[in-house]
């Protein structure tokens, strides 16, 4: 009897996911599917920014001289690098031929697909003196496509989910995160540099003190927490910088590049205590970017112990 009764439950399983395709078929079947890119692949290397956005929030990503940035915002002058490759995978996305769905040649009154300010998610390409727009909304029915519009007409178009890793304006997200930029300087480990200054005392790599390449290495990897809060102004940062540090670290590197990390006491209202706001001035390029540190980074920063 069991035996009879689990194959009538497997058949009323089977009946009712075909009687289910009956309805999902057509749905798809009604679309009219065509290959594109969004952005034309000769503009791969002219693309020079993005704005990406979902709802208040928003991220700006800028290249100059060959190097993405992340800023505070449009206007501000506050820049951090950016982490290229995560940048260079989307620009991947956007210029590969694809597979659209157009599904109405319109917006509809009362429909599902979310193009709502407060529920899509923007992108803006900058290329070439123009850019393109794009625009992600709700997921359809079956969790794999989402609605999508570019900024050139009202269609509406389904699209896969290969830019869903991008889909974020958390500036967390785009920024390198190690406090000291590899690229920048561009070395590819702590045997690149020579030298460190720690609060005046100077010390020298040396094939007999292995604290030196432990503790340059340990510095490479230290992780900053986030960009400073918007509500910092330019003038502020500038005032800060003109005042005396709280610690000092200069490196020199083989390349004949040079390096400051300038530590400060945070100057953000809401600053949660031991939080600072550190200063790294890079030579060529003439770049200053500004994060927040723990307490427990900056110890990390200036334990250098002599083995």
């Amino acid at each position: 009897m069991k035996l009879k009764n689990s194959h009538l439950l497997a058949a009323v399983i089977i009946l009712l996911g075909l009687y289910i395709l009956s309805f999902i078929k057509p749905a798809f079947s009604a679309r009219k599917p065509f290959k594109t890119a969004l952005v034309n692949p000769k503009y791969k290397n002219e693309i020079t920014g993005f704005c990406l956005s979902k709802g208040n929030d928003s991220v700006f990503l800028e290249k100059k001289n060959d190097f993405w940035y992340v800023k505070n915002s449009g206007q501000s002058s506050c820049i951090f690098p950016a982490d290229s490759e995560l940048i260079e995978n989307l620009i991947e996305e956007l210029i590969k031929v694809r597979k659209l769905y157009k599904i109405s040649d319109q917006i509809s009154k009362n429909n599902n697909f979310g193009f709502e300010k407060s529920s899509f998610f923007y992108i803006k390409c900058s290329y070439k003196d123009t850019f393109s727009e794009f625009y992600f909304g709700n997921y359809d029915f079956s969790q794999l496509f989402r609605y999508f519009m570019t900024g050139k007409n009202a269609k509406v178009y389904q699209i896969d989910s290969s830019f869903e890793p991008y889909l974020t304006a958390a500036k967390s997200f785009w920024t390198e995160k190690t406090i000291i930029s590899k690229k920048l300087l561009n070395i590819s480990s702590s045997q690149d540099i020579q030298s460190i200054v720690i609060n005046g005392r100077k010390i020298t790599a040396s094939s007999s003190d292995t604290s030196f390449a432990s503790y340059t290495q340990s510095l490479l990897e230290l992780r900053h927490g986030g960009m400073l809060d918007e509500s910092i102004k330019g003038e502020d940062l500038s005032k800060l910088s003109s005042q005396s540090a709280e610690e000092e670290i200069f490196l020199e590197l083989g390349n004949k590049k040079r390096l400051s990390l300038k530590i400060y006491k945070s100057p953000e209202e809401n600053a949660v205590e031991n939080q600072y706001v550190l200063l790294v001035n890079y030579e060529n390029p003439d770049i200053r970017t500004v994060c927040k540190i723990s307490g427990w980074t900056l110890s990390k920063m200036l334990d250098y112990k002599i083995n």
